[in-house]
C-alpha cells in the first residue's frame, strides 16, 4: 500500500466574540447533506 499525505486547511475567522470556522467537503458528502437537508 502506498501511503499519500493528503494537505489540509482550516480556515477560520474570530473576533472577542465569534469564532467561524469554514469545513469544505467532497461532493458526494454535500450531495447527501443537501438531500437529507442538513
Amino acid at each position: 500500500m502506498k501511503y499519500e499525505e493528503q494537505e489540509r486547511k482550516i480556515y477560520a475567522k474570530y473576533d472577542d466574540k465569534t469564532i467561524r470556522v469554514y469545513q469544505a467537503y467532497n461532493d458526494k458528502i454535500a450531495d447527501e447533506a443537501i438531500k437529507l437537508g442538513t
